[in-house]
């Protein structure tokens, strides 16, 4: 028996979908962003996990974490919305990649992304699971100086935490 590589369409992040709407996760099962979102949690976002089935459950979910549309319309329709929200940084290094000698995903061993860091914490997403969490300066064992300095002093000097 062979498992189907084919899981939804198009490649996105959570973020790119709005309240109500229905998403494919990484592992192809069906979830569906909760409507209204609550507030208190800028990063993340809450979606109903197994959606219409027995199994569904309440899950938070980092706004960068790997989603795909349910369908070829809404695909077109979500990556028309993304280029009007998108703001491009050429300058800006977003979404840097971890060093697999430096540090894996807690979940499976896989490849951690930073995708933002502040005077306390950094939020990686793995690139193969999609799980999210935040971890510590130096929970590379790099002195904070591999990952964490160069995204702060690229912040102070595009003009953020003034």
């Amino acid at each position: 028996m062979a498992l189907t590589s084919h899981l939804g369409f198009g490649r996105f992040q959570l973020a790119d979908f709005q309240p109500g709407e229905c998403f494919a996760r990484f592992d192809g099962t069906l979830a569906k962003l909760i409507d209204p979102q609550p507030p208190g949690r800028p990063d993340h976002i809450l979606v109903w996990n197994n959606h219409e089935t027995s199994n569904a459950e309440r899950l938070w979910l980092h706004r960068t974490a790997l989603a795909y549309a349910v369908s070829p319309e809404q695909a077109r329709m979500i990556a028309q919305r993304a280029k009007k929200v998108r703001p491009k940084h050429p300058e800006r290094r977003d979404n840097v990649i971890v060093n697999r000698d430096d540090g894996r995903c807690r979940s499976c061993g896989g490849q951690l992304k930073i995708m933002d860091a502040d005077d306390c914490s950094m939020s990686v997403t793995c690139t193969e699971c999609a799980d999210s969490y935040d971890v510590e300066p130096d929970a590379f064992g790099d002195g904070c100086m591999t990952y964490y300095f160069p995204m702060m002093v690229e912040r102070l000097e595009a003009g953020g935490d003034q």
